[in-house]
């Protein structure tokens, strides 16, 4: 398992993906029940400016500046 982990990029939690994420929670927190693990995948996309591959289209549709990939 590790082996294949090192065909990834790893991308690390830094205080730009903090701040994007808690804005998240703090403006869908109620509205669409944005849960922590969420936000942060969320914010890690708008941060990085990278697209999000998800089938899960629905819990991370609303997100402003979130390119999606179904």
């Amino acid at each position: 398992m590790r082996s294949r982990i090192q065909d990834y990029n790893i991308l690390h939690i830094d205080k730009a993906t903090s701040q994007k994420a808690l804005e998240f929670i703090e403006a869908y927190r109620l509205s669409h029940d944005l849960k922590l693990p969420d936000a942060l995948i969320g914010a890690m996309s708008v941060v990085y400016q990278i697209p999000l591959f998800t089938y899960n289209v629905k819990d991370f549709k609303y997100l402003p500046g979130l390119v999606l990939h179904k």
